[in-house]
């Protein structure tokens, strides 16, 4: 597996705008298994953050790999996942889905800190999923205003390929955050989420 960090630049000419697109290998993990990617601000800039049997980051700039959380035993992290800044610092956190195996089995909600730069991160559960396979493959950021104008902040996830939840964060992010049901979808094996304001 080959990891590539894609940077995109526009080349500014007189007839239309080209794009072009160069490839930058970022490390040879070798048979490690990444199960997502995603960009995330931080303190300094930028960071491409991925996740498999442990967590990695490549700050914007780098080409060397930063173990940030290491692996533990038989847990690994799932598919969904998402960059917020839960906890008001103005670098964003991770949330993400923890279980045994590949296969997110009884899985947690956690979501994980950086403390220290150039430190291992810490990790805060949100909730206890659930017994099976049920992680989910699809975690959003979600924000939205009350009539009484209170603002609402969290994640919306996807359980088990079915069932739609969201989960707010408290006053005090490193406890349990409450979930809200939304719906439960009429058939199993749903993925794929986006969340907007669709009704104005």
């Amino acid at each position: 597996m080959h990891p590539y960090l894609i940077v995109m630049s526009l080349a500014l000419m007189a007839a239309p705008p080209a794009l072009s697109v160069r490839h930058e290998q970022l490390a040879d993990l070798g048979a490690e298994h990444l199960a997502q990617a995603i960009y995330r601000r931080t303190a300094d800039g930028g960071a491409i953050v991925a996740w498999g049997e442990r967590v990695v980051q490549w700050p914007l700039g780098e080409r060397r790999l930063h173990e940030v959380f290491a692996r533990q035993r038989e847990l690994h992290f799932y598919n969904g996942g998402c960059a917020l800044d839960v906890n008001g610092d103005g670098a964003d956190e991770i949330v993400v889905s923890r279980g045994r195996t590949r296969s997110g089995s009884d899985p947690e909600l956690i979501w994980l800190e950086e403390q220290t730069p150039g430190q291992p991160w810490i990790s805060h559960r949100i909730d206890l999923l659930g017994r099976g396979p049920i992680a989910p493959h699809d975690i959003h950021p979600f924000a939205a205003k009350r009539p009484d104008g209170t603002k609402l902040r969290g994640v919306v996830v996807v359980l088990d390929r079915r069932v739609l939840a969201w989960y707010e964060i408290p006053p005090d992010p490193t406890q349990i955050w409450p979930r809200h049901e939304i719906a439960e979808l009429p058939l199993r094996s749903q993925s794929g989420l986006a969340v907007g304001d669709l009704a104005g």
